[in-house]
C-alpha cells in the first residue's frame, strides 16, 4: 500500500513537472504584446506621427521601438462596438455588441 502511494505520487510529480517545463518553454516563446486604444484622437496628436507641439515621449519610444499601425479602420461609428471587434475578431452583428455601453 505505502509502495502504490508512493509511486502515485511520483507520477503526479513527474506530470506537473512536465506540465511546468512545457508552459515556461512556450511562454518564453511568445511576443510582448501592448495594445494602446484611445478615443477621438486623431494620429496627428502624436510625436510618433510628426507632431512637434504636443510631446508624447512614452508613445513615440513605444512605436520607434516596437510595430506601429500606420492605418486602421472602424467598424462602427461608436466605440464599444469597435473596440469589441479589436478584442474578438467578431462583427458587430456576431458579437452582440452594437451600441455604446
Amino acid at each position: 500500500m505505502l509502495r502504490r502511494t508512493i509511486t502515485c505520487r511520483m507520477v503526479y510529480a513527474a506530470i506537473a513537472l512536465a506540465a511546468f517545463l512545457a508552459t515556461a518553454a512556450t511562454a518564453q516563446d511568445r511576443p510582448n504584446l501592448l495594445l494602446i486604444m484611445t478615443d477621438n484622437q486623431s494620429p496627428n496628436l502624436l510625436g510618433a506621427f510628426g507632431n512637434r507641439d504636443i510631446r508624447t515621449p512614452n508613445i513615440d519610444r513605444l512605436a520607434r521601438d516596437g510595430l506601429l499601425f500606420a492605418r486602421a479602420y472602424a467598424t462602427s461609428g461608436v466605440c464599444s462596438p469597435s473596440r469589441a471587434v479589436l478584442m474578438t475578431g467578431l462583427i458587430p452583428s456576431a458579437n452582440g455588441v452594437h451600441n455604446g455601453l
